[in-house]
């Protein structure tokens, strides 16, 4: 009977409503553009949810190898019939459908078989060697390797993942030999997170000073986030010092990040888990690294005055700049801290004042008093 399902699944036309559906739907223009976390417009969508739990019910008597060979089928036909009509059909939409298809499958599979999931994808999507590859040469070596690189890991094992899945793929995908290297694991999250050009084209330099932070909020949340669910304790221990070291990779990528945008990535870190923000703090204090501290909460003082139209919460400002300064420094350390923190955003204030008298350009003034205001409140409870 398996053997008569098997035939059967392998030589039915199903991907043929999906490919209808596909070619079907009209796309906007923001829905052809990949700027951030791969999505499918809902007729797709459901569409291809449709398609992976039907290929889940009628496979469920096959090995995991079996499963994914039919799937690996379906998902090469699909592909085909919807270039064969539509040659220039994006290939970050067509990449989502595979992974939603996939993740509807195998959804409720534990790690073991999700394990080999994705070292049988990353063999037949020749994966390991793009990426080892990727891991040798300086970033920016070869966009199209990279792009293909980054829709591939993101289609296939993140995005779409369930959210109680998420952390489990982040461990399958993060946990490999190829990344034991502190400075290789920031590569990677830096490939698969950074921003994008409407070209497709990843935006590396997007950390340095000339850059609107607000424009990439989004990019440093999936950072955080990514970072966050790498090294927490409840998934695998990492040490303080590799805690501290990972962050400082990753902010030394491709070149070292100024301090506002460290400190923009360590805000959304904080707000996603405090600890490794806290640990990094201690190890500036156990390093006597007093300016760098300064420098930091300074700039996310005046960050959260940039985000205050977008959900920012103010007690998460308020509570970084706390946990900061009580991180092994000594009483005289963090009055000095306060102080010139303090200085520096009146400084600050003189400056945004000058711009609103001269040129009449009072709005970040007026974020920054808000954004001092709600933290004045928060501190009165």
């Amino acid at each position: 009977m398996r053997n008569i399902l098997i035939r059967w699944t392998g030589t039915s036309r199903m991907h043929y409503r999906l490919v209808q559906t596909v070619l079907r739907t009209t796309l906007t223009s923001s829905q052809k553009t990949w700027n951030g976390k791969l999505s499918l417009p809902s007729e797709i969508h459901t569409e291809c949810q449709r398609t992976g739990v039907l290929l889940k019910l009628l496979t469920c008597l096959f090995p995991t190898s079996q499963r994914l060979g039919l799937y690996y089928q379906l998902i090469t036909e699909v592909k085909r019939g919807i270039l064969e009509r539509s040659p220039d059909y994006e290939p970050h939409l067509i990449a989502a459908s595979a992974g939603v298809i996939l993740h509807s499958m195998i959804s409720g599979w534990d790690k073991r078989e999700c394990t080999k999931v994705y070292s049988l994808l990353c063999q037949w999507n020749n994966i390991s060697s793009t990426l080892t590859d990727y891991l040798k040469n300086p970033i920016s070596t070869n966009a199209n390797v990279e792009r293909s690189l980054r829709i591939y890991l993101r289609s296939l094992f993140l995005d779409f993942a369930a959210p109680c899945d998420r952390s489990m793929w982040i461990g399958i995908v993060f946990d490999g030999p190829d990344l034991s290297d502190h400075q290789d694991l920031a590569k990677l999250l830096l490939l698969l997170y950074a921003p994008l050009q409407p070209s497709g084209a990843i935006i590396w330099d997007f950390f340095e000073e000339d850059m609107e932070f607000a424009s990439y909020t989004e990019q440093y949340k999936m950072l955080a986030e990514t970072l966050g669910g790498i090294i927490t304790p409840t998934r695998k221990y990492y040490s303080p010092q590799e805690v501290v070291d990972v962050i400082q990779s990753l902010t030394g990528l491709p070149t070292l990040w100024p301090t506002r945008s460290a400190a923009a990535f360590l805000l959304c870190l904080h707000c996603v888990d405090s600890k490794p923000v806290i640990t990094y703090f201690k190890h500036l204090s156990s390093n006597d690294h007093m300016g760098m501290a300064i420098e930091v909460l300074s700039n996310i003082f005046y960050i959260a005055s940039e985000l205050s139209q977008q959900n920012l919460c103010y007690r998460s400002v308020l509570n970084l700049i706390r946990n900061a300064i009580n991180c092994g420094w000594s009483h005289d350390d963090r009055h000095a801290i306060v102080q010139e923190m303090w200085n520096e955003i009146r400084e600050l204030c003189v400056n945004l004042l000058d711009d609103a008298i001269l040129i009449g350009n009072a709005e970040e003034l007026h974020n920054l008093m808000e954004t001092w205001k709600e933290i004045s409140i928060q501190l009165t409870f």
